[in-house]
């Protein structure tokens, strides 16, 4: 009886255990994750791993959110991978805009709707297409400013002189079929503490079925001064632990003060 209690179900795995059958395992099935839009992330970590958490870190307004953004729509749209994204500094129509401007700039999401584009998102924005010549096409209007053609007509001569428009309308009819029910937004700032993320996370997972979640920008959701790091330890610590329970692997961004830029990277 005692010797069965000691060499019972908590015995410590020996890790040299058939490590060649391991090995030669990889050769019919490589364990890797999804392919992202940086190469350098494919070649170190394998791909976007299930159950493994990622962190992109920079300085205020160095493009954080829109990193996130161009890889969740790389991962959605050319892995084909269930995305969703959680922000707490951007609301659904600027996540929608910053969405739009990827699948028409992005290369390789222009190989599949097969529109070779170079918009500015500005341009995109204020509907400012260009001629053959290079030039903006502005809506009709008499000596005083008054339009004199209709919205219906500026959108008809567009089609038939702009190439440009023509491109741009293809390529967000083209992801309006492909990305639908591919990449969930949800505002979060209302409410970001550890408890309701994870219940946000986990409610994306299980109806939305999410291979990927994203998360911008990482903060602490105790209420407390957000320069505290033990803070940030913890709901990190938490957000990590829940995704490892889970089919998924999770995209976060943080907030970078000036001080690192005197820190060496090794540190």
């Amino acid at each position: 009886i005692c010797n069965k209690i000691i060499t019972g179900l908590d015995d410590p795995l020996d890790l040299s255990e058939n490590v060649t059958g391991l090995m030669d395992s990889f050769l019919e099935t490589p364990e890797r994750g999804i392919n992202c839009a940086w190469d350098f992330v494919n070649q170190m970590c394998s791909g976007i791993m299930k159950h493994d958490s990622y962190c992109i870190a920079m300085n205020s307004n160095q493009g954080k959110g829109r990193s996130l953004i161009f890889m969740a729509m790389h991962l959605a749209l050319v892995e084909g991978a269930n995305v969703a994204f959680f922000g707490n500094e951007m609301d659904f129509s600027s996540m929608q805009l910053a969405g739009l401007s990827v699948v028409n700039n992005s290369p390789a999401i222009q190989k599949l709707h097969g529109n070779e584009i170079h918009i500015p998102e500005k341009r995109f924005k204020t509907g400012s297409y260009l001629d053959a010549d290079g030039n903006i096409i502005y809506r009709n209007t008499d000596v005083d400013g008054n339009f004199t053609e209709t919205i219906e007509q500026y959108r008809s001569r567009l089609e038939k002189i702009s190439h440009e428009y023509r491109s741009v309308k293809n390529a967000i009819q083209w992801f309006e079929e492909k990305g639908k029910d591919k990449v969930w937004f949800k505002n979060c700032s209302a409410n970001y503490s550890d408890e309701s993320l994870q219940r946000l996370v986990r409610q994306a997972v299980y109806q939305h079925n999410v291979d990927v979640w994203f998360y911008d920008t990482l903060k602490h959701g105790t209420g407390s001064d957000m320069s505290k790091w033990t803070d940030l330890v913890q709901t990190a610590t938490r957000l990590c632990e829940m995704n490892a329970t889970l089919p998924t692997a999770s995209i976060m961004s943080a907030q970078l003060n000036n001080t690192a830029f005197q820190t060496k990277p090794e540190d």
